[in-house]
């Protein structure tokens, strides 16, 4: 047909196809549908921290400032180490965090067996497994400085203060993270807190080697060491103060 077209145009079909090359494009949105599975998997990874480090993290202040107000802390450190009473309110939230999380993930990927993105199963399980540790250690890392906040208020009606400051953190982190791309966002996957879903989120694209997401890990974890060290320290100094809001520096000067 090409030949006879060509012949009746007064050229040939070589003539016609020098210089010409014949290729294949896939036009099944193959590439279109990965992406979008990264973005949401991605904003599902920030998300979820996002929302257990408020929920559970004003959890903790909310049931410290709860039992100053009420007195009944003076009778249960009396019976405790206040070091045992943190440490139990901090990973029973823990647990919580991480059973809810597990939960939403769970029902989330027996949904996706259901959908036309089934096939992208075995892409995000990988990045699923490393953001189970990371939930754990940045959450940790957030519930001591949650606990801290709320001994440093002595009524109800201060925890707005006291917990502003890292609240409005991690609202800045979150919203930071869903606007940063390339370089920026490779540095931001090593920051400890943003790394609990930067890092997941760079594994499901595929452009990090086996050693960068253990090295973010072991850089949260050393930072975890240090807000558990610091909420501690304010919260023991602030438990037993009753008498109005303790701020950041005198919490500090206390043993």
């Amino acid at each position: 047909m090409l030949s006879t077209n060509a012949a009746e145009a007064g050229t040939t079909l070589d003539a016609l196809s020098a210089g010409s090359e014949v290729v294949t494009e896939d036009v099944s949105g193959a590439d279109s549908d990965e992406q979008l599975v990264v973005f949401i998997a991605g904003l599902a990874f920030a998300v979820l921290f996002y929302i257990a480090s408020l929920m559970f993290g004003m959890s903790i202040a909310t049931s410290v400032i709860e039992e100053k107000q009420s007195r009944i802390v003076e009778i249960i450190t009396a019976a405790i180490p206040t070091s045992q009473l943190l440490a139990g309110k901090v990973l029973g939230n823990t647990v919580l965090a991480f059973a809810q999380m597990v939960l939403l993930v769970g029902v989330s990927l027996i949904g996706l067996t259901f959908s036309d993105y089934d096939t992208y199963l075995p892409m995000v399980t990988e990045p699923l497994l490393w953001y189970l540790p990371f939930f754990i250690v940045g959450f940790i890392a957030l519930a001591c400085i949650w606990a801290a906040a709320g001994a440093m208020g002595s009524r109800t009606e201060d925890l707005q203060t006291t917990t502003m400051p890292l609240t409005l953190t991690l609202v800045g982190l979150f919203l930071l993270a869903l606007n940063l791309d390339g370089a920026a966002a490779a540095i931001a996957s090593y920051f400890p807190v943003m790394s609990t879903f930067m890092m997941p989120l760079r594994i499901l694209e595929g452009d990090v080697t086996w050693w960068q997401p253990l090295l973010a890990l072991a850089i949260t974890l050393g930072f975890s060491w240090l807000t558990i060290r610091l909420g501690a320290r304010i919260y023991r100094r602030g438990l037993l103060q009753t008498q109005g809001k303790l701020g950041f520096k005198e919490a500090l000067s206390g043993s």
